[in-house]
């Protein structure tokens, strides 16, 4: 049992060698699809870093600009009418009869 699991690891491990291999000798080729490739992973890897940075340098000032307490859309300077209980609706809707 022992020499048979021992085997099964052993070509687990030759086929990751294997594939390994395979990966560094396609990496290293000049070809250029690979330029390519590598292009875009060094670009996406830097991106990733600078909006790493740019979120430690402004991150809590864009947050406490969200988070302040009675911010309200431009495009909506009252009340948002999606976000009102069922009473305030009500109350409203009372408030609107009497004036009529």
């Amino acid at each position: 049992m022992e020499s048979q699991s021992q085997n099964e690891v052993n070509e687990q491990l030759d086929t990751v060698s294997v594939s390994t291999m395979w990966f560094l000798q396609l990496w290293y080729s000049d070809d250029i699809q690979i330029r390519i490739c590598r292009y875009l992973i060094y670009s996406i890897i830097v991106l990733l870093a600078l909006i790493h940075v740019a979120w430690r340098w402004y991150g809590p000032e864009i947050s406490n600009m969200y988070t302040k307490q009675g911010f309200s859309s431009p495009a909506s300077p009252e009340k948002d009418r999606s976000s009102t209980r069922c009473e305030d609706v009500q109350s409203d809707a009372s408030s609107d009869k009497k004036t009529d």
